[in-house]
């Protein structure tokens, strides 16, 4: 990616055009016309000498590298700045690492810190009590997030939003970020509640590839969507504020095939949670008592009042003393 200079601290980046070509194929044509003015019969004698060098220097630099004297990625062997970036613009290789980093620093990091007190808040307001706390973000392989889940599995409902959450950011007072509780259905009529969403990037990048001036095939897509995922996981298994706060679930093309397939993979997530060791966040450990052991009621022998033996000993703590009274 080219920049260009605004002002004296400013930097826009460009597209890359087709100058560097251009540039390198008129200098080539420059040197050979030169070559062929100054001794027309040595033109043929040239361009295999050119061809000999090139065979030759990549030769080299492969026994180079595999007998460790030149390091991959050195300096005078590696491949320039300039080139890694224009193989990544060309593969389309830092669109789904950007998106991951996009949704977990402006969105992700933000609200799933939160979500357990929202949790919390709807199950005191109406006495409903949702089967996880977590996130379950929905990563399908074709990139296609539909507007509704219902819309995808019959068997997947609304049910209602969490309490709004609001933070301000970046400029905005109060923004709002809503999460949507769906009840999920199986086949015994047993009915499940979780929060559920698409993840938002992914519908970019099936917006690209259904535009063709982006280049982006369906392939790239799968491709895209499997670094996205791997990214992601990474990102937010690093993260102290996620951890156990959420649930990546990457869904397969062929869900078309199988109505209920959205259904199953959410109750099957779900049930995987239930047999989790569950890990409480902010937890308070108890305080230490003064006394440790059991008391028991003063027992009458005799018109004369006893105390009994006890199982277990107990620790009386004193009042400080002074060694003079000692």
């Amino acid at each position: 990616m080219s920049v260009v200079l605004m002002g004296d601290e400013s930097v826009v980046p460009r597209p890359r055009g087709w100058a560097p070509a251009v540039c390198a194929v008129g200098l080539s044509l420059t040197a050979l016309a030169l070559v062929s003015l100054v001794d027309p019969s040595s033109i043929r004698g040239a361009c295999e000498l050119a061809a000999l060098s090139l065979s030759l220097g990549a030769l080299l630099v492969l026994w180079a590298v595999s007998c460790g004297q030149c390091p991959v990625g050195s300096v005078l062997w590696g491949p320039a700045p300039v080139e890694i970036s224009e193989v990544s613009e060309s593969r389309k290789m830092d669109v789904a690492h950007g998106l991951a980093w996009s949704i977990y620093l402006g969105y992700l990091k933000l609200v799933l810190p939160e979500l357990e007190g929202q949790v919390k808040k709807h199950c005191n307001e109406t006495r409903e009590v949702l089967n996880s706390a977590r996130l379950h973000i929905l990563l399908p392989l074709s990139a296609a997030a539909t507007a509704r889940l219902e819309e995808v599995d019959r068997n997947v409902q609304y049910h209602k939003n969490l309490p709004d959450l609001q933070l301000d950011r970046a400029g905005v007072r109060g923004r709002v970020y809503k999460h949507s509780i769906y009840k999920i259905t199986d086949q015994n009529q047993k009915d499940y509640y979780c929060v559920a969403e698409y993840a938002t990037p992914l519908l970019t990048l099936y917006q690209i590839s259904q535009d063709g001036i982006a280049g982006f095939s369906a392939w790239d897509r799968r491709q895209q969507v499997l670094l996205f995922y791997n990214t992601l996981t990474h990102i937010l298994e690093s993260s102290l504020e996620c951890r156990n706060r959420y649930r990546l679930i990457l869904l397969e093309d062929d869900q078309a095939a199988e109505p209920h397939y959205l259904s199953q993979e959410l109750i099957k997530n779900l049930q995987q949670e239930e047999h989790e060791i569950p890990m409480e966040q902010g937890r308070e450990f108890p305080r230490p008592v003064a006394e440790v052991g059991l008391k028991r009621a003063p027992v009458q022998h005799n018109g004369v009042q006893e105390q009994p033996a006890c199982s277990m000993p107990s620790l009386e703590i004193s009042g400080p003393m002074s060694l003079r009274s000692l």
